[in-house]
Order: C-alpha cells, then structure tokens, then sequence
C-alpha cells in the first residue's frame, strides 16, 4: 500500500506485473452479467435481437397484470439496457447492480406469481429473473474488483457497496409491492 492507495482497496489491488485472478473473474462475470441483461433490455425497448419491443413488452405486462404496464416496460428496459452497460463497463457497479436487482425481483414476482409459482423458464417461470436477481446482488456486494474505472472511488468502498445492497433489497421489496 503506498500513500495514495485508499486503505479500503489496498486489498484488492493488483501489483504491477501480477495476475489477480478475483478481479479477472469479476471482470468476466461483469461482463457477461452485463451483456445478457443490456441485450434482454434492447429486446424490450428497440425489439432488437428477435425482441418484441416496447409496445408488446408492455401488452405481455398487461397481460401478468401489472398495473401500470408500459410504465413497467419502460423502466424495465430502461434499467436493463442502460444498468447492463454500465455493468459491463464497470462504472457505477454496485448502484446499477442494485437498481437490476430491484428489477428482477420483481420480474421473478410477476412471473412466478402468474404462472402458478412455475420454476422453469420453458414454461413461462420465474427461473431467469430470479437467476439474474441473484447474479446482480452478488455484483452489488462484492463490486467490480480491480479491473474497472470504478476501483479506488468513493462509491467502491465496502460501505457504499453496503448501501447499494440495502438498496438493493429496499428496492427488490417495493418492487413486490408495486408489481
């Protein structure tokens, strides 16, 4: 650690020449974590890669019974394409993963409480929103690791990556609510 390393991230620094293997993995997990949510967002703002689009995004809401379905659709895609890039960029890691987090719950609630409690995607179930779910907490907590712009900010110490969980779950339970 030298004088203009944060103690908070003296731990996760790579030193020069070396091979941190926890960032690399936190890396690609970001990166593929990112890229599946921001194409499932472009799917539902710009029907891009065989998605429906807004208008139809906002018709199968409806049809889950949500009641503010393009106002859901909208934010869904919204959080997804934008929060996926932001994930895959590592910029502002714990917050968009936080704010995914919230999203996919309640897209595991409005799913699994639809569609009899079905498990499984293949039978239109809760199994992916819930998967991704967990996915974004896990980013949320431990953050982007070394190999990001985020590394050595304020909003990377433990405590910040703390409150974005809280909010994380916050959000996850109002989502329930509303949806």
């Amino acid at each position: 650690m030298t004088a203009t390393t944060p103690p908070h991230t003296a731990a996760r620094q790579p030193r020069a020449g070396s091979f941190d293997a926890t960032s690399v993995g936190l890396l690609l997990f970001r990166l593929f974590v990112g890229f599946f949510l921001m194409m499932h967002g472009a799917q539902k703002l710009f029907g891009w890669f065989n998605g429906p689009g807004l208008d139809a995004t906002a018709r199968g809401f409806g049809n889950l019974g949500l009641s503010m379905p393009t106002a859901f659709a909208w934010y869904s895609g919204i959080a997804e394409f934008g929060g996926g890039i932001l994930v895959m960029a590592g910029l502002f890691t714990s917050a968009a993963a936080a704010v995914l987090t919230a999203t996919m719950a309640g897209a595991a609630w409005a799913m699994a409480s639809n569609n009899d409690f079905r498990f499984f995607n293949t039978e239109g179930g809760y199994e992916f929103p819930l998967f991704m779910g967990l996915m974004t907490f896990a980013l949320t907590v431990a953050g982007p690791g070394a190999y990001s712009p985020d590394r050595g900010r304020w909003w990377d110490r433990p405590s910040a990556r703390a409150a974005a969980a809280a909010v994380a779950v916050a959000g996850s339970a109002l989502a329930l609510i509303i949806s």
